[in-house]
């Protein structure tokens, strides 16, 4: 039987953005430790520590546009480019989308937002990294740190030293098989199946993953509205083309999957 040509999932979230609690105001969120900072002529630095990944910070302001969305702010830090733009729905509310290319290629999308309220779902989840995102892989993370007119304040993190993965491309031979595939790669074993695919709410890539010391994980991606990602408000159509939100993955496993949703999956063993 022919396999169906893939559907197009529309990969959005629903920003539900509250009100700053004081107009005008600068509000901090949460970070992740800081163990050293610093100053220099023109930014504020920190190395901050999550699981087993060291990461040098700098602490940057974008522009914000009056209404709307924009304009897009490109930055490059440690390897990692970046390109940022605040979305404004209303004069009360902001929120950052953007993309950051690590030095691989792997181009991820993102979204932070200046308090705890989480896109999608009824009732919506709860989820603490609204306001600091990290990539499944543990390559980069951006934190949300304030606002103030039309200026938004942000924590960039990139590891340092950097993570270096081995990247393999599978092709899986069909969606909602019985049984998982079983690929091999830089020693660690992975099986994967699509799950769901006729779903309503569309379809999932699961993973068991075996790695060379026994240790086994489960990894697992939904190729439905997603917490990380999202084109919403005023974002013109196509500026996210190359970015994806289909990514899991374990750092501190040194494992992660990059997923087209549908058949082909990139492998990624983390080498460094």
């Amino acid at each position: 039987m022919t396999e169906p040509d893939p559907p197009v999932w529309h990969i959005a979230a629903v920003l539900v953005v509250l009100g700053l609690a004081s107009a005008g105001g600068l509000v901090f969120a949460p970070s992740p430790s800081t163990p050293s900072c610093g100053t220099n002529l023109l930014t504020s630095y920190c190395n901050l520590v999550r699981g087993n990944v060291t990461y040098a910070s700098e602490d940057v302001e974008i522009p914000a546009n009056a209404s709307g969305w924009g304009p897009v702010t490109h930055l490059t830090f440690h390897g990692v480019q970046f390109r940022l733009w605040p979305e404004l729905p209303s004069p009360d509310g902001v929120f950052l989308q953007g993309t950051g290319i690590e030095p691989d290629g792997v181009d991820l999308a993102f979204v932070v937002l200046p308090n705890n309220s989480s896109p999608a779902g009824n009732p919506p989840p709860t989820n603490a990294e609204v306001q600091t995102w990290f990539s499944p892989d543990g390559d980069f993370g951006v934190t949300w740190l304030g606002e103030l007119g039309q200026w938004v304040s942000l924590r960039l993190s990139v590891a340092d030293p950097g993570i270096t993965y081995a990247l393999e491309s599978v092709t899986l031979a069909a969606v909602n098989a019985p049984q998982p595939e079983n690929f091999t790669f830089q020693g660690v074993s992975f099986g994967l199946q699509v799950e769901g695919y006729f779903s309503p709410a569309g379809p999932s890539l699961v993973a068991s993953v075996a790695e060379p010391n026994g240790t086994h994980v489960h990894l697992a991606e939904w190729a439905g509205p997603l917490l990380a990602c999202g084109t919403v408000g005023d974002t013109p159509t196509g500026i996210l083309d190359h970015s994806t939100c289909l990514y899991t993955g374990l750092p501190e496993q040194g494992v992660a999957l990059l997923w087209d949703g549908y058949l082909t999956v990139t492998l990624m063993v983390r080498v460094g």
